[in-house]
């Protein structure tokens, strides 16, 4: 295939498609990490799904660059962030929905037990020398308080991790052994 130019519904078409596969395992990474804080293999499933999830959106990138048209560096990056997009929503849509429907304050009971340990406790005041563990904890817990809060808090960090994974996630869909034809 010998196309001077890039089809970009082509690409847009596709990136829904990864994204949504991407979306599916950040999902499922969420769910094992809310329910990780009472079973500690669960919370290694949410970080192994975590990490697969970056290495599935660059394989797919790469596997749309053999098998259906040759990509560059900037095409790659656009179909990261477009996947990561696509991404990002149906995982704020999944965290909503357990925050409205399933949480029934688990997470901030969970935050309350954590944040009146000793040991975080100094730590806390070890990072915040000017006195006010207190509100930050008040704050952290506060945010759970919300299920539109939660979710927005983690949209926002999603963001920036989406930022973060986009030059390294379209590396990997522009390297690797091309597929002769």
């Amino acid at each position: 295939m010998e196309n001077k130019t890039f089809d970009w519904p082509l690409a847009r078409a596709h990136t829904m498609n990864y994204g949504a596969l991407v979306g599916i395992m950040c999902s499922i990474s969420f769910l094992c990490s809310m329910y990780g804080l009472q079973s500690p293999s669960l919370g290694l499933i949410s970080n192994v799904l975590a990490l697969l999830a970056f290495i599935v959106a660059g394989r797919c990138i790469r596997s749309f660059s053999n098998n259906i048209q040759p990509t560059r560096f900037g095409q790659a990056c656009w179909m990261a962030f477009n996947i990561f997009l696509y991404a990002i929503l149906i995982t704020a849509l999944v965290q909503l929905l357990y925050f409205t429907y399933l949480d029934q304050g688990r997470l901030a009971t969970q935050m309350q037990h954590i944040t009146a340990m000793p040991e975080y406790r100094q730590l806390l005041e070890q990072m915040a020398p000017n006195g006010n563990a207190d509100e930050i904890i008040k704050t952290a817990i506060s945010i759970t308080s919300s299920p539109a809060r939660a979710t927005s808090q983690l949209l926002w960090m999603n963001c920036f991790m989406a930022l973060l994974l986009i030059i390294p996630t379209a590396l990997i869909g522009i390297t690797g052994k091309k597929q002769q034809r």
